[in-house]
C-alpha cells in the first residue's frame, strides 16, 4: 500500500469519529485504556515525544510517528497528537504504514 492509501484512511477515520484529537483528550483516553494507537507528529518537541513514548509504554498503546504536518495536510486539523479509539481501525493504519 502507498502512503496515499494511508492518508486516505486517516481522512476516513476522522469522518467516522475514530479519533481523540489533542493532547489532553489523548492522555485521558490512554490512561483509561480507550486508545489502541497514538499518532504523534515527528516535528514535536523532544520532551513531548519522550512523554508520549512513556505514556504509551505504561498503558499498552502503540505509538506511530507521523511525518511533519501529515495529519493536518490530510484532514485540515492542526493536531500534533491523535489517538485512535477503534482497535480494528488502529490495526489497519499500522498495517498500511508498514507496507511498502
Amino acid at each position: 500500500m502507498s502512503y496515499s492509501d494511508f492518508c486516505n484512511l486517516l481522512g476516513l477515520g476522522l469522518r467516522a469519529g475514530k479519533y481523540e484529537l489533542g493532547s489532553m483528550a489523548c492522555e485521558k483516553a490512554a490512561k483509561r485504556g480507550r486508545l489502541f494507537l497514538l499518532l504523534l507528529d515527528e516535528s514535536s518537541a523532544p520532551r513531548t515525544i519522550k512523554n508520549y513514548h512513556s505514556l504509551c509504554q505504561e498503558n499498552g498503546v502503540e505509538l506511530l510517528m507521523m511525518p511533519p504536518g501529515s495529519f493536518q495536510a490530510q484532514t485540515g486539523f492542526a493536531y500534533q497528537v491523535v489517538g485512535v479509539k477503534d482497535e480494528q481501525f488502529a490495526k489497519a493504519l499500522i498495517d498500511k504504514m508498514n507496507r511498502p
